[in-house]
């Protein structure tokens, strides 16, 4: 054996030689600065790889129904300054049909059914994409500064807590293990492709935790900065998805219980209330108070709510059905099962001696995931979406406690066999189960995925020469043809002008069988006019595109076609020929229902 694999191998064996292990080496040595660039080339290549999921084929497919609702009405801010439901040409309305006033302000006509955040963010980006003609040119350049956002808040938030590791070796090891959770979630990468509010939430969650964090366990800030931000963050959360604004001020109250109520080991003179009051985070959800609340009841939030209780009536029975529902989504898809695991296991066999602030801070995180699923459940219908903001939590969590737990087995409270066993058993079953959504991923940015959306627009900006002038009837999705056609649309999800819309004759009517909303009105247009239908060889699926993996309607990685595709020698499909569409301006557009 050569002189310099014996010195290899004797290093491996050598304590500093460990994987992630820097305690004996010394800074500035050749071996340290060896291993330290390894790592950092990890690191980067982990990045490079987390920023290509995000990005591969992002302009892919055309934007679906709710990412349409975020453009169209930052096109109302654009001309009114606030998200007006009657335009010039169109009513936009995408709500409950059943309860077409509940969501209206009827001083001056504004949308209430959401938080206006998303709509003033993508503004600057629909003064950009209006430059260009090209519609996947426009989708890429709306889709980009929402997924930057959350790929920011992502990074950001694992930077957060490297100021609690001693040595560069366990904070190479944190971020590699945070960094791995992130990209093997196909959630989390769906999720933030999307033009709606919660890539920006996930930044905006981000910056919360990189302060209260930084006040609480790694050095004190000034006082007047650390309210400042924190007030501010806390509104901007609130302007964005207001439910998350909840899970802070409860995740902040019960922080402050914790903390600041006597105990054997923290016993206070002050009283219980003034202690609580003077907290610097407490502080600043008062603050938080004074500004959210103008909005709370503009928005007019006891009535919208008392109103979609009555329409859904979910009761205790809902609320424990959303409990279950959630669980089993993050167990299923984000390792949950193994992050309770972890941190029970923590908690009893307490192996945490040598990490104490590591421990405490995962602890804080778990706290955080537990009050937010717990007042999540609260809301009347669920969509996995409303819980992508606290994924990197769960990832940060993860990576805390599997650090302790690697560190303990160098330790005399070293884990026994059946535990590590078992905990490596729940990981790789998971791992095998996503499996399955992480090969459809990788085949959707390695194909163009196409929905119904992307067959309609590009033929009727190929049969008529000004969409512009068109009246299109349909009952689904309706913003993305007014978005990209700037064509009026009647009829719509909602129905809001439904008397108006029956009383015109639509040029082209978009009939969305698998949605059951106005099926009758859209025939009775059929009917009195004198139509000439085309077919396109798509699934009439219920949306163009949608992130959900768990929920009804779920997210498709392969165009479903409704019969084999036929291709011509130039690879090219080209749209049936019919001149009679163009003689009679007057068409309906119709998939084979699935």
């Amino acid at each position: 054996m050569s002189q310099r694999s014996t010195q290899a191998k004797s290093f491996l064996k050598s304590k500093s030689g460990r994987f992630f292990n820097f305690k004996n080496l010394k800074i500035g040595s050749d071996r340290f600065q060896k291993t330290a660039s390894v790592h950092t080339i990890i690191l980067i290549l982990l990045t490079s790889i987390f920023l290509f999921l995000a990005f591969k084929n992002i302009q892919y497919p055309l934007l679906w129904n709710d990412e349409g609702d975020t453009v169209v009405f930052g096109q109302q801010v654009l001309r009114y300054g606030y998200p007006k439901i009657h335009g010039d040409k169109n009513v936009i309305y995408h709500f409950i049909g059943a309860l077409p006033d509940l969501a209206v302000k009827e001083f001056n006509d504004a949308y209430i059914a959401g938080n206006w955040g998303q709509y003033y963010f993508a503004t600057p980006f629909i003064l950009i994409a209006d430059i260009f003609n090209n519609i996947y040119l426009k989708t890429l350049i709306l889709r980009v500064p929402f997924t930057l956002s959350a790929i920011a808040g992502c990074l950001l938030f694992g930077v957060t807590f490297l100021p609690i590791f001693k040595n560069k070796g366990s904070k190479y090891l944190f971020l590699t293990l945070f960094l791995i959770f992130e990209i093997q979630s196909v959630f989390l990468l769906l999720e933030i492709r999307q033009v709606r509010y919660y890539p920006i939430s996930i930044l905006l969650s981000s910056l919360f935790f990189y302060y209260f964090i930084r006040e609480n366990y790694i050095h004190k800030m000034k006082e007047e900065y650390y309210v400042l931000m924190l007030t501010l963050l806390l509104f901007l959360i609130f302007l964005m998805f207001y439910p998350a604004y909840i899970v802070f001020v409860a995740f902040i109250s019960i922080y402050a219980l914790k903390i600041n109520v006597p105990n054997k080991n923290n016993t206070h003179h002050k009283s219980v209330f003034a202690r609580i009051l003077s907290d610097k985070s407490v502080l600043s959800t008062i603050f938080s108070l004074f500004l959210v609340m103008p909005l709370f009841f503009y928005f007019e939030f006891p009535r919208v709510s008392l109103g979609l209780d009555g329409y859904y009536q979910p009761g205790l029975r809902g609320y424990l059905i959303n409990l279950i529902s959630i669980t089993s989504f993050l167990v299923l898809f984000e390792f949950f099962f193994l992050a309770i695991l972890l941190q029970a296991y923590l908690f009893i066999r307490k192996i945490y001696i040598k990490d104490v602030q590591p421990y405490k801070i995962s602890k804080l995180l778990f706290l955080y995931i537990v009050v937010y699923i717990f007042v999540i459940s609260k809301s009347p219908y669920m969509y996995s979406r409303y819980l992508v903001i606290f994924q990197p939590v769960i990832a940060a969590n993860l990576a805390l406690n599997i650090y302790i737990f690697l560190r303990a087995m160098k330790t005399k409270k070293q884990p026994g066999t059946v535990i590590k066993t078992f905990l490596l058993f729940v990981f790789v079953g998971g791992l095998l189960y996503r499996s399955q959504y992480l090969k459809g991923y990788f085949y959707e940015i390695s194909h163009q995925y196409k929905g119904a959306i992307d067959y309609v627009i590009p033929y009727i900006q190929s049969k008529y020469e000004d969409p512009q002038d068109l009246v299109i009837a349909t009952n689904y999705e309706e913003q993305v043809l007014m978005y990209y056609l700037n064509s009026k649309v009647i009829v719509g999800f909602a129905g809001k002008n439904i008397e108006d819309d029956l009383k015109l004759d639509p040029d082209i009517i978009i009939p969305r069988k698998n949605i059951k909303n106005f099926q009758e009105e859209i025939q009775y247009l059929i009917d009195k006019g004198n139509y000439k239908k085309t077919t396109f060889e798509i699934y009439d699926y219920p949306v163009n595109n949608i992130s959900e993996l768990f929920y009804m309607p779920r997210h498709l990685f392969k165009t479903k076609y409704a019969f084999p595709l036929i291709e011509r020698e130039s690879n090219k499909y080209e749209f049936p020929e019919s001149s009679s569409i163009v003689q009679s301006f007057n068409t309906t557009l119709e998939f084979p229902v699935l």
